[in-house]
Order: structure tokens, then C-alpha cells, then sequence
């Protein structure tokens, strides 16, 4: 996937190329880096579309882990964030938290 411009690069876009990445590679945690290279995308792009990814909770970040990386110029060492995919659920079901937590009875 290539493009001139970064107007291509969506957050429905990212999302399918993360799912085409974990599909193709057998790993759950993936980087901004690691998906604009799978996607030949310019990583801000990628990274911007990343947080409204983890705004809409659909994907977060992985708690006590990180990549490491190092600078273009002077080879300096610094961390990056590492997703993953939440799972997603349905609705809640009002009516059995209702009859669960106000009425005494499970749904």
C-alpha cells in the first residue's frame, strides 16, 4: 500500500492493516513503526490515527512493556509504546443489572 499523500491513512485504515498485521505475523503486540512500515505509510500518519484508535477504546497499550528504538541522527536510544487490540464487547444489558443489583435476583 502505497500512497503520495498521508490523506489516505484513516483510522478504519490502520485498523484493518494492525488486523492484516497480526494475522500475518504470529504476534499480539504491535508499534506505530511496525504497522506504517506493513501499511508503506508515513508513521505520524499512522500514529495519529493510533489515538483516536485508543480514544474509541479499540486499541490500547500493552502496560509494562515497550520497544526500543533509536534516533536517525545521533543513534540515541529511547522507548515506544507497544498495542494491542481490545476485545470488543456488546451492549450491556441494562435489565439484568437492574434485577441483579436492585431486585436481589441474577439474570
Amino acid at each position: 500500500m502505497t500512497a503520495s499523500a498521508d490523506s489516505w491513512v484513516t483510522t478504519d485504515r490502520v485498523l484493518a492493516a494492525i488486523k492484516e498485521y497480526l494475522t500475518a505475523c504470529p504476534q499480539s503486540h504491535f508499534t506505530t513503526a511496525a504497522i506504517a512500515e506493513h501499511m508503506g505509510a508515513d508513521e505520524y500518519s499512522v500514529r495519529r490515527a493510533f489515538g483516536w484508535l485508543k480514544t474509541d477504546g479499540l486499541i490500547d497499550v500493552v502496560p509494562c512493556v515497550s520497544s526500543v528504538r533509536y534516533t536517525r541522527t545521533r543513534g540515541e536510544k529511547y522507548s515506544v509504546a507497544v498495542y494491542e487490540v481490545m476485545e470488543a464487547f456488546g451492549p450491556p444489558d441494562l435489565a439484568a443489572l437492574h434485577r441483579t443489583f436492585c431486585c436481589g435476583r441474577g439474570g
